[in-house]
């Protein structure tokens, strides 16, 4: 039997142990669509939507998420608070069994992440709306909004635009773990203000749009008319300066 050196058995591990954290390191998540992510890119990832969004991940996606350099941006995102504080202005919310939160990464524009997570399930599923007022800046691109429901994406098609503001209603299909997200890309400079509404009552798509966008109206995004704003709930909204 050839003999082993106890030295050159130790370089053998050393070299096992070091290959196997380079792999953990660059595969820490693999999806069911294939798409593996590091520990940061994971973490990043929760930061800007939510954690969950990573088992959605198309390999599509991932390769969008790489080629924007988002990761690369100037990122701003902190969790303030908090029903304890209703009027503070802050990048995040939680009231009325939902947190809301608003991301920003920004190079030579700035793209937006605003994600709704109910805590439990709604009980009404009517029209609800979720949006942006914009103070002193411009939209870049379409938004995509989606609504996921038991682990499953759908894309809302609705958008209400103009030259301050965009807003999409949508209706919460049943199911759980409810999440709710806007993503779009803005010129960076000025303030960017989002807010969700949920309706308290059925109420019809007509009455969901029925709003102008300014900063006096419902968590100074959403400024319902007479008919429509007894509707909805009023939730704080978030902001992030550019």
């Amino acid at each position: 039997m050839k003999k082993i050196s106890i030295f050159t058995l130790g370089i053998a591990l050393l070299l096992g142990i070091s290959t196997y954290d380079v792999y953990a390191s660059e595969n820490y998540y693999t999806n069911p669509f294939g798409v593996s992510l590091t520990k940061e890119e994971y973490e990043f990832l929760t930061m800007m939507y939510w954690d969950g969004y990573q088992s959605l991940m198309t390999v599509s996606d991932y390769q969008e998420f790489q080629d924007s350099k988002v990761m690369d941006g100037e990122i701003d995102f902190k969790e303030i608070k908090s029903d304890e504080e209703p009027m503070t202005r802050a990048t995040s919310f939680t009231g009325g069994s939902r947190t809301l939160k608003i991301f920003k990464s920004c190079s030579s524009d700035c793209t937006i992440s605003v994600t709704l997570t109910w805590d439990s399930q709604p009980t009404i599923r009517s029209y609800d709306v979720i949006g942006s007022y914009f103070d002193g800046t411009t939209l870049k691109n379409t938004p995509s909004t989606v609504i996921v429901t038991s682990g499953v994406s759908q894309t809302v098609n609705d958008l209400k635009t103009a030259n301050n503001g965009i807003g999409s209603s949508l209706i919460i299909p049943f199911g759980a773990n409810v999440v709710v997200n806007q993503n779009y890309r803005v010129a960076k400079q000025g303030h960017v203000y989002a807010s969700y509404q949920h309706a308290t009552i059925a109420t019809t798509l007509a009455k969901s749009k029925d709003y102008t966008f300014s900063k006096t109206g419902y968590g100074k995004v959403f400024n319902f008319s007479a008919g429509s704003r007894n509707i909805y709930d009023g939730m704080n909204g978030v902001d992030i300066a550019l």
